[in-house]
């Protein structure tokens, strides 16, 4: 896992463990979809969410589970080229990658600073490859990443 600055690296689990107590990672790997995104609410971290691809489908899961609104920020969809550049502050290499989605987070995690400086909020990105209407340049894939203060993850 890069990171490309000095950040701590967290330790690879579900995304949602680390908006959480952080239980062990063998706990949240057997948990469905639907029971990590009911966790998120109950952390003491405020996120922004930026996703883009298939991953958009992650913004109704998530705001559908009552009291998202005392963790989620905003939830961000730049969808198009010009918009995931605008939003990173410069092109990706590619739509759907680790590195877009590290770029991702940190954007959102700089963004969610600006909503919330007194707390430590974390910036959530997924960026994914799932269905579409051209053919198919490689395989079905998805990349989620997290960036806070202090760590930077990926998945």
């Amino acid at each position: 896992m890069s990171t490309g600055h000095p950040a701590h690296v967290l330790a690879i689990v579900p995304f949602t463990a680390k908006l959480s107590a952080c239980p062990p990672a063998s706990n949240t790997l057997s948990l469905s979809i639907e029971q990590l995104v009911e966790r998120i609410p109950t952390s003491p971290r405020r996120i922004l969410l930026a996703v883009s691809g298939g991953g958009s489908r992650a913004i109704s899961e998530l705001l559908g589970v009552p009291g998202a609104s005392r963790t989620v920020l905003e939830a961000v969809v730049p969808y198009c080229e010009e918009a995931m550049a605008a939003f990173m502050g410069g092109r990706p290499e590619g739509a759907c990658s680790p590195q877009t989605a590290r770029a991702m987070a940190m954007a959102a995690f700089l963004r969610a600073k600006r909503y919330d400086c007194e707390s430590s909020p974390a910036g959530v990105a997924c960026t994914a490859s799932l269905a579409t209407d051209r053919p198919k340049r490689g395989p079905h894939r998805a990349h989620v990443a997290l960036q806070t203060v202090s760590s930077t993850a990926t998945w």
